[in-house]
């Protein structure tokens, strides 16, 4: 698992299987396109911390093979 996408294709070139996983909480006023991968490029710091927790979950859950509590 890699937190993103856009580098999975070199993995996946190699024969690796890949999943890209970036949770990202956004209201729904924001402009995903106007926002990544351009000019002044961010994200909002709440959804960015949603997205590390979720992250978080994830990663403990999947190496622990069921839901974990951490906070």
């Amino acid at each position: 698992m890699i937190p993103g996408l856009t580098d999975a294709r070199w993995f996946n070139e190699l024969g690796i299987k890949t999943y890209g996983f970036a949770p990202v909480k956004l209201s729904s006023e924001v402009v995903f396109n106007k926002l990544f991968h351009g000019d002044d490029e961010r994200i909002p710091v709440d959804g960015f911390t949603w997205g590390v927790e979720t992250f978080i979950d994830a990663l403990l859950s999947f190496a622990a093979g069921s839901e974990v509590q951490w906070r």
